[in-house]
């Protein structure tokens, strides 16, 4: 980001700062701070009743650490596409995107979503965002400069009986977009549908372009494998029996050929994993993700060649907060929201002694700056 488009956005938080009951108090002394000149976690974080929250910053590289630097949402998702900004998603009841210098980790701007529309995911691309929402029947498009609306993508044609097409994750691969539209069912308190649906988008005639119908449901997000030139999808499927103690297996890690745009050999089904299936990242040839089983959660490894499985820890029932992976120091980075944030050797998947790090408030979601 140029120092132009910087002052600007400085300008704009301090006109924002007075009107956003969350944005925090910004004074002088905390502008001036800077965050590490390398690689750090940074993680947005909750109280255990998930009715504040904050965002705090550690540093992998140094002892850097701040708490508790400034309040957003507690349900919130951070994302991170390299360059100077680290966006912060602030979901329903909020419904906007902080975004966040990551040179001095203060708030430079906020873009506003409709009103209840629950926005679960953005994208970046020649300096426009593009954002998934729950409650909208569109993909929309904000300038990432000073977070003026610049179109809509309709997704509503993948909807069912509830009106929205329920858009949870996006990615892009070189000039494309897909997307994930999980097609969940509100009226049922998004319980999974019989279908859901990836869809490739034409973003510079704002369209979809593919639609591919997945043979599993619930989709919890997109990983790509450029080597493979394939995307990984985990679908959860539905969680739970109406006992919502015994866990329902019908979900898997699918896997789509970009080349051909189909559906290619199923990674691994829940049934095989013991679990539902999580979020996944991807790691020299690895699928790491979380698994919800009966009495907790696992974080798992997943050889995508060998299938070879190899457990790292195993956490509290509903106290995941989040993973990332920083190939820099080779660390697997995972909020524990018993323990804080906990630090693990990529190689061999120890966990290392400088860890259970206090983040102030619960960890929520993560991603590493650099």
């Amino acid at each position: 980001m140029n120092d132009s488009i910087r002052h600007f956005r400085a300008r704009l938080a301090a006109l924002a700062a007075s009107t956003l009951c969350f944005a925090g108090c910004m004074t002088d002394e905390k502008l001036t701070e800077t965050a590490p000149d390398k690689g750090y976690v940074f993680a947005v974080t909750s109280d255990a009743k998930y009715k504040e929250g904050n965002y705090s910053a550690v540093g992998l590289d140094s002892s850097f650490t701040r708490t508790n630097i400034d309040p957003i949402h507690p349900d919130a998702a951070v994302r991170f596409f390299g360059g100077d900004d680290i966006f912060v998603i602030n979901r329903l009841g909020r419904d906007n995107l902080q975004i966040i210098d990551k040179q001095n980790l203060k708030t430079v701007m906020q873009v506003g979503f409709p009103k209840l529309s629950n926005p679960y995911d953005v994208a970046i691309k020649d300096g426009l965002i593009y954002v998934a929402l729950f409650a909208k029947d569109s993909i929309l498009i904000y300038d990432q400069k000073d977070g003026s609306e610049k179109g809509a993508i309709d997704v509503h044609a993948y909807a069912d009986s509830d009106g929205f097409a329920e858009a949870t994750a996006l990615k892009f691969v070189g000039e494309d977009l897909y997307a994930i539209l999980a097609n969940l069912d509100s009226k049922a308190y998004y319980a999974p549908t019989a279908k859901s649906t990836l869809v490739k988008i034409d973003v510079k005639a704002k369209k979809v372009a593919k639609a591919l119908e997945l043979s599993l449901g619930n989709p919890a997000g997109i990983t790509y494998d450029e080597t493979a030139g394939k995307l990984y999808i985990p679908c959860i499927g539905k969680y739970t029996e109406s006992d919502f103690v015994t866990l329902v297996l019908d979900g898997g890690i699918l896997s789509v050929d970009l080349a051909t745009f189909a559906e290619g050999s199923m990674l691994a089904t829940e049934k095989d994993l013991g679990g539902n299936v999580g979020k996944t990242l991807l790691y020299q040839g690895k699928l790491l993700f979380d698994l919800g089983v009966a009495d907790g959660e696992r974080i798992l490894a997943y050889g995508i060649s060998d299938k070879q499985i190899t457990d790292i820890v195993k956490l509290n029932p509903y106290k995941g907060g989040g993973m990332a992976v920083d190939p820099g120091t080779r660390t697997l980075c995972i909020g524990d929201r018993m323990k804080g944030l906990r630090l693990f050797n990529l190689e061999d998947f120890k966990e290392k002694t400088a860890s259970n790090i206090d983040l102030g408030l619960l960890p929520s979601d993560l991603a590493v700056i650099r």
